[in-house]
C-alpha cells in the first residue's frame, strides 16, 4: 500500500512538472505528461503514447536522434546531458526546445528519460540581439556606449575603432569618450547632458589617437532600464571634416567675390567721377553757347551737341546702376515725360551721323500709345 501511495504522489508530480516530459522505450512513448502535450499541441496522450516521438522532430534531426537515443541504451549511459533541438507541433509551426535527456528504468524497461522546455521566444530574442549587435557593429557611423555611473567605455564598433585608433582599454585611459573632445569643456558639458536625461546633438572638434583634429557632429543619448534608471550613454559620431572643409572653402570663395565686386564698385565710381567732371563742364559749355547769338543751323547743331554729352552722361550712370544692381541698391525714378518728345530727342541724336552716311532716321508712332507716360526716361 504504501509503496502505490508513493508510486502516486511521483506521478502527481511529474503531471504537474511545469516542463514537457516524456519516456521512450527503444521503439515508442510509453509515458508522456501534460505539459508535453501542451507544448507539442496535442490533446490527448493516446497520440503520442505507443508512438515514436521521431514524427515531432524536424526531418534532417530524426536519423541522428534515433541514433543517439539508441546508443545511450546500448551503453546505458546515466548522466544527463542536454541538447538544444527543433520540435515541429501538431499544427506544423514549429518551436525550439531545450532538452535534457538520461537513461531511467521504466516499468522494467530501459529507456530515454526526456525533459523538455520550449526556448523560441529566448532564441528569437538572441537571434534579434544578433542582428542588432553585427548592424551596430559595421554602422559607418562610429558608435560608442560609456556606463553611466563612471563614464567608463563599454563598447565601440569598427567604426569607431578607425576612427579614433583606440582599443577599450586605451580610450578609457584617457578618461572615456570625454578624453576625445578637443575643448575638455564640452565633454563634460555633453556628459551632464545625457545624465540629465536631455539629449545632445552639435558639431564639435575631436582628437584621434594620433593627436590630428577632425570635426565631428555628436548625437548624444541615454539608455533606460525596465525601472527608468538610466544604466548607459550612447554617442554616435560622424566625420565632418570633409565637409566642414568645402564649408570653408565657399566661404573664402564667397568672400573673395564680395571682395572683388566691392573693388569694382570703387573703380566705377572713381572713373565715373573722372569722367563726369569735364563732361559736366562741356555741357555747361554748351549751355552758354545756346544763350549766345546763334543762327538756326547752329542752335541745331548746339541742342545735338548738348544732348549728346547729356546722354553720355546718362550711359556713365547706366555703367554704375549695373554696379547697383548687383549689389540690390538700384532705384528707378518715377516721373511724368513727353515720350514723343524723348524719341524726337534721341533721332536728333543720331542724325548728323546718320546724314554723313546718307541714312534718312524716321520714327513712327501709333495713336493708340499715349504721348505723356509715367516712368524713368533715363532708363
Amino acid at each position: 500500500m504504501e509503496l502505490g501511495d508513493s508510486e502516486n504522489r511521483y506521478r502527481t508530480l511529474v503531471e504537474l512538472y511545469p516542463e514537457g516530459l516524456f519516456v521512450h522505450n527503444r521503439k515508442c512513448v510509453s509515458f508522456v505528461n501534460d505539459q508535453a502535450l501542451v507544448l507539442l499541441g496535442v490533446k490527448n496522450k493516446e497520440d503520442i503514447i505507443g508512438r515514436a516521438f521521431t514524427r515531432f522532430l524536424v526531418r534532417y534531426e530524426r536519423e541522428r536522434i534515433l541514433s543517439l537515443l539508441d546508443s545511450l541504451l546500448r551503453k546505458q549511459i546515466s548522466t544527463p546531458f542536454e541538447q538544444e533541438l527543433t520540435f515541429i507541433r501538431e499544427d506544423g509551426t514549429e518551436i525550439i526546445v531545450e532538452v535534457g535527456i538520461s537513461v531511467i528504468t521504466y516499468e522494467g524497461e530501459l529507456s530515454v528519460l526526456c525533459v523538455f522546455r520550449d526556448i523560441t521566444a529566448r532564441k528569437n530574442e538572441q537571434l534579434e540581439l544578433l542582428r542588432i549587435t553585427n548592424a551596430v557593429e559595421n554602422a559607418s557611423d562610429a558608435i560608442g556606449i560609456t556606463y553611466q555611473c563612471t563614464g567608463k567605455v563599454i563598447f565601440m564598433n569598427k567604426s569607431f575603432r578607425k576612427m579614433f585608433g583606440y582599443s577599450l582599454k586605451e580610450i578609457n585611459e584617457i578618461g572615456g569618450g570625454r578624453g576625445l573632445y578637443a575643448n575638455p569643456a564640452i565633454g563634460r558639458e555633453v556628459f551632464q547632458s545625457l545624465l540629465e536625461r536631455q539629449g545632445w546633438h552639435g558639431e564639435v572638434e575631436m582628437v584621434n589617437k594620433d593627436g590630428q583634429k577632425m570635426w565631428v557632429s555628436v548625437r548624444g543619448n541615454f539608455v533606460e532600464d525596465h525601472r527608468g534608471n538610466i544604466i548607459s550613454l550612447l554617442g554616435v559620431h560622424t566625420d565632418i571634416s570633409e565637409r566642414k572643409a568645402m564649408e570653408e572653402e565657399l566661404r573664402a570663395a564667397r568672400d573673395a567675390a564680395l571682395e572683388a565686386s566691392k573693388a569694382k564698385s570703387e573703380f566705377l565710381a572713381t572713373m565715373s567721377h573722372e569722367i563726369r567732371t569735364p563732361l559736366n563742364a562741356i555741357i555747361g559749355i554748351a549751355d552758354l553757347l545756346s544763350e549766345s547769338d546763334l543762327s538756326e543751323e547752329q542752335e541745331q547743331y548746339v541742342r545735338v551737341y548738348k544732348r549728346a554729352g547729356e546722354n553720355l552722361l546718362s550711359i556713365i550712370n547706366a555703367i554704375l546702376d549695373i554696379s547697383k544692381i548687383e549689389s540690390g541698391e538700384i532705384r528707378l525714378s518715377n516721373q511724368v515725360f513727353d515720350l514723343r518728345n524723348l524719341i524726337e530727342q534721341k533721332i536728333k541724336l543720331f542724325s548728323v551721323l546718320a546724314k554723313k552716311k546718307t541714312i534718312n532716321l524716321e520714327y513712327n508712332m501709333s495713336q493708340d500709345v499715349p504721348p505723356i507716360v509715367y516712368g524713368d526716361p533715363d532708363r
